[in-house]
């Protein structure tokens, strides 16, 4: 369900905050094989059609849940390294 309200939340922040602010799809309970409500596939291309990153987590294995962090961390680096 969440998945469905991705776009108009984007649309929320985008209307908030800079053009510039930096995004991350993050997808939960990547621990779950079957049952999965959205496909990797497919939230893969949703955030590529909007120009952000993506990323599985899982809570219940602790998966990606660092890189998460880590790749915000990364991106706002590199995005103020180009300020200056």
């Amino acid at each position: 369900e969440s998945f469905e309200h991705v776009e108009e939340w984007l649309n929320e922040v985008n209307r908030h905050a800079s053009e510039a602010t930096l995004k991350l799809l993050v997808g939960n309970k990547a621990d779950l094989q079957e049952g999965k409500k959205v496909a990797s596939e497919e939230a893969q291309s949703f955030a590529d059609k909007l120009g952000i990153s993506f990323l599985e987590t899982s809570a219940k294995n602790a998966t990606n849940v660092e890189s998460a962090f880590l790749t915000m961390a990364k991106q706002l680096i590199v995005a103020r390294f180009l300020l200056f």
